[in-house]
């Protein structure tokens, strides 16, 4: 399993970073060239049809899994199908909202209106690659989204720096890629007809699984979703900007661990039998993961002097507070796949339900209260909420796991804080990086590896 693991998300991450640095550099132009408020309403765009979008693919990303790996060949094309359908529907939809909407609200929120059927098509088509592990396909409907968009971006803003350049490229970056994989799912896929109803009954598994993972990605979604919603309202667009440029860098931090999430589920389906691999897994998560996090820490403060990004100084804190808890995040989400790899998708609608339901009030109290601070202490607190209540409810399924996983993440976070706490008082290039050396000998004084383990883990990806 863990050489399947490794094989499939090295082909994901090896193409994300390359277009992760693409996506980053761009974003980051983007910033320096506009000013707050026409970065704040790029952000403002992107936030209302990701928002929408969630609507549509929320859940599906789990539930799709299971319903290929019941029967590939047929349930395929179904899905297939299925997309053709929604394409078809809600692009007559989205087109007549465009303009009813013209008359009441700003173009950037009439083209996001637009954005929302490419957006959901090109993701459901890349799920359909990453069922069946066919990391080719997936790969080459997110670079040429990546691509596109980084290369579009700076082309348009050293040309036409406008509010709607990075707009004008976003979309470019969603429409053309959607027609890619159009062309490549139906000439690789045998079809008896391009369109399907959605009450066939050869969907019923498809609609089953989704209902309750439905909820959960949904909530998941919404609740990030309307931290922003809050920020754009009550603090304003330039405030959004800070929390967007941060989240910027934060999804630097956050890629490799999306490689691993994306990966996992269709892993565990497939491969029944565990044997231990998903103790291996979590190890070397909390190990990988922070350390990948302090790095980008130690950089931040020299991006921010060498890009002269004087509008987002002392944003350090920021960055740090929304991290915080990556210790946490690098196990939590290896759970969940487990539990929907057995068939048990309600307990996580049921404790993402929960982790909302407590994590929503405390971020309107925090960001009303404590401003912006407020809006990124509410990420940590999430992830905090969300791994004690999936804990509470997996420890009788999977208590020897449970008990593992406690013990590395406590550990883990000893050593994480004490690391945080030093790039904090000391940013510093040259004082900063001690905090490598803190944490990797911590763990080792802390048991979370040896030479031996590392042999081990080694020689698993190797075989």
């Amino acid at each position: 399993m863990l050489k399947v693991l490794i094989s499939y998300s090295s082909a994901l991450f090896a193409s994300n970073i390359f277009t992760g640095i693409l996506s980053f550099f761009a974003t980051m132009l983007a910033a320096k060239l506009l000013n707050k408020t026409d970065f704040g309403l790029y952000n403002h765009y992107v936030l209302i049809y990701a928002t929408v979008g969630i609507f549509f693919i929320s859940g599906t990303q789990q539930s799709l899994i299971i319903f290929i790996n019941t029967d590939r060949e047929a349930n395929e094309p179904l899905f297939i199908r299925l997309m053709l359908t929604f394409v078809l529907i809600f692009s007559v939809i989205s087109g007549v909202a465009f303009w009813i909407a013209l008359r009441f609200f700003s173009l950037a929120t009439c083209l996001a209106i637009v954005a929302i059927v490419p957006n959901v098509f090109t993701l459901l088509a890349a799920l359909v690659y990453r069922a069946s592990l066919r990391a080719r396909g997936e790969v080459l409907i997110r670079m040429a989204i990546s691509l596109i968009n980084s290369l579009f971006t700076v082309g348009l803003l050293l040309i036409w720096t406008s509010k709607y350049a990075p707009i004008v490229a976003d979309m470019c970056s969603l429409i053309l890629p959607a027609g890619i994989a159009f062309f490549f799912l139906h000439r690789h896929t045998k079809m008896s007809s391009m369109f399907i109803s959605p009450f066939d009954p050869g969907l019923r598994l498809f609609w089953k699984t989704t209902a309750p993972l439905w909820v959960a990605g949904v909530l998941f979604s919404l609740n990030d979703q309307i931290r922003r919603i809050i920020v754009d309202w009550h603090l304003g667009v330039g405030d959004l900007a800070i929390l967007s440029f941060v989240y910027a860098v934060y999804t630097m931090v956050q890629r490799p661990v999306e490689m691993i999430q994306r990966s996992i589920l269709p892993v565990l389906s497939i491969h029944k039998n565990w044997s231990g691999d998903e103790k291996r897994i979590m190890v070397v998560n909390s190990l990988i993961f922070p350390f990948f996090g302090l790095f980008i820490f130690l950089c931040y403060p020299i991006l921010l002097k060498l890009g002269k990004y004087h509008s987002y100084e002392d944003t350090l804190y920021y960055l740090l507070i929304m991290c915080s808890a990556l210790p946490i995040i690098s196990v939590e989400f290896i759970f969940a796949a487990m539990c929907i790899a057995i068939g048990q998708e309600k307990i996580n609608r049921d404790v993402m339900l929960l982790a909302v339901l407590i994590n929503l009030p405390i971020s309107f109290f925090m960001i009303f209260y404590f401003g912006l601070a407020g809006a990124f202490w509410a990420f940590p607190i999430y992830n905090i909420s969300y791994g004690i209540v999936l804990g509470i409810k997996l420890r009788h399924i999977f208590k020897e796991q449970i008990s593992f996983a406690a013990s590395l993440v406590a550990r883990c976070i000893i050593v994480y804080s004490i690391c945080l706490t030093w790039i904090y008082v000391c940013p510093n290039i040259s004082l900063a990086s001690v905090a490598i050396i803190i944490f990797v000998l911590g763990t080792r004084c802390l048991s979370m590896w040896s030479i031996k383990q590392c042999k081990e883990i080694y020689w698993a990806f190797k075989t």
